[in-house]
């Protein structure tokens, strides 16, 4: 899907050079939080749109190992957070956004910036990965871990075939998700050029000319 959207559809992959991207990165090979380097090619990467759940007030950032010069995601970050690395690398890519960590909230003015270039974040984003299944980082993006996914289907079995009934349709699990109820994350996904959306019983992808699911 993503490769035929970059291939096709020039609108929905279009990067504004003359912004500048993120200020933080992770480096989902090394896990360490880096400096984004605004070139004459921006660096592609993914962004995270999810819930923080009951720590969305807090501004500590578990999940960090910090020296005096960098930081490190530990081996302990939520399930949400380590399964949007997994996809990222699966995906191809080496950088991934995650408003958690790649915005320091312990500095008021760094983090009110960013906040202020949201828009600019997700829209240069190659693709936003969505957790649309639960209401905090804890649970996982349902099917990347084995067994993390239970698709509806009922069968029936007439002779030799077995007939087997389509999945509902994706929009549905999105409109009633915890997600789409917040304004914050339902923002997130419209500024998105390009959205891939986890629901509990299949991946939705979005761009600006088409939609696929499985």
């Amino acid at each position: 899907w993503l490769t035929q959207c970059s291939r096709l559809h020039s609108q929905s992959g279009c990067k504004m050079t003359s912004a500048t991207g993120p200020l933080k990165l992770i480096d989902c090979n090394t896990r360490y939080i880096v400096d984004y380097i605004g070139e004459a090619r921006p660096l592609d990467y993914v962004a995270l749109s999810y819930l923080w759940g009951s720590e969305a007030n807090g501004v500590e950032q578990k999940g960090l190992e910090s020296s005096q010069s960098t930081s490190k995601l530990s081996e302990d970050v939520p399930k949400t957070i380590e399964d949007a690395i997994t996809v990222t690398k699966s995906l191809g890519y080496k950088y991934l956004w995650v408003d958690k960590h790649c915005i320091d909230q312990s500095k008021p003015q760094e983090r009110d910036s960013e906040i202020r270039r949201m828009d600019v974040i997700y829209r240069d984003a190659d693709v936003t990965i969505i957790d649309a299944t639960g209401k905090d980082p804890y649970g996982g993006l349902s099917g990347v871990r084995p067994s993390s996914r239970s698709p509806h289907q009922p069968s029936v079995r007439l002779r030799t075939f077995e007939l087997l009934s389509a999945m509902r349709r994706p929009e549905w699990d999105i409109m009633n998700s915890w997600w789409s109820t917040r304004g914050w994350t339902f923002q997130e996904g419209l500024l998105s050029s390009r959205r891939l959306v986890f629901t509990s019983q299949q991946v939705y992808f979005h761009c600006r000319s088409r939609y696929c699911k499985e």
